[in-house]
């Protein structure tokens, strides 16, 4: 433009004749809208690629078809194949036989009632043992399901604390059900947390 600005624009020339004269006709049309429509399209799609790439979770999108589009690198290897291996398949393709009939299961259900479904599954894959799975519509502006988003999160490391907890807490109890002397524990308040079952007969109440 004349004050130095640039414009993104797009040119259309037609070539007429007028009484024997070769002239030309321009369309112009502003480019601008476009471009930044564009622009917040790459952005939107580098932030999506960026939380798929680093998220220590299994992430993937699925067309309503049930075939995968979109997988992260950490799905790759919690699969134990490439990711270009793992696009265009279907659950079938993918995963044990046993597992196949919860995962279409799943889909149905969001595809049906449009909302997330949310549970807890154990799947044979590489790696993968015990799991949180979310799965989620994604909807076009019309608020029609164009896909289903997936997430899965492996927490067996969690369920291994948690037995470990629990078969410590059951040696901690056995320890104070039969030890033959007064066993307690209390707070800084000298509140009673723990006593055991020879201290509660001592003292002639319940543990409770």
């Amino acid at each position: 433009r004349s004050d130095g600005s640039r414009q993104p624009d797009e040119i259309a020339v037609t070539e007429v004749d007028v009484d024997g004269q070769r002239m030309f006709m321009a369309w112009l049309r502003d480019h601008t809208e476009l471009h930044r429509t564009i622009a917040a399209l790459e952005e939107s799609e580098a932030k999506l690629s960026a939380f798929f790439e680093h998220a220590p979770a299994s992430m993937f999108i699925k067309g309503r078809d049930g075939r995968y589009e979109n997988v992260n690198a950490f799905t790759g290897s919690l699969m134990g194949r490439p990711v270009d291996d793992i696009i265009g398949r279907t659950v079938e393709d993918v995963f044990p036989a046993q597992t196949v009939e919860a995962a279409e299961a799943l889909d149905r259900a969001v595809l049906e009632t449009g909302e997330a479904q949310v549970v807890e599954q154990t799947y044979d894959v590489g790696d993968i043992r015990h799991t949180v799975t979310v799965r989620f519509p994604i909807r076009a502006p019309d608020g029609s399901i164009t896909h289903i988003g997936v997430v899965i999160v492996d927490i067996s490391d969690r369920d291994e604390a948690e037995k470990k907890l629990r078969d410590s807490e059951a040696r901690l109890s056995a320890l104070l059900d039969h030890a033959p002397v007064t066993m307690y524990l209390k707070d800084r308040d000298g509140h009673y947390c723990v006593v055991n079952r020879f201290m509660a007969e001592q003292v002639g109440l319940t543990i409770e």
